[in-house]
């Protein structure tokens, strides 16, 4: 793996993370319960 597959992948991770900490956001509202 090359270092442009490496960087694409973590890439592609922080950004399924994030959708999923937004997502967890959204869902839990203002309220946070």
């Amino acid at each position: 793996m090359d270092i442009e597959d490496a960087v694409e992948a973590f890439g592609a991770l922080s950004q399924e993370t994030r959708l999923r900490v937004f997502r967890l956001l959204v869902e839990y509202g203002q309220d946070g319960t």
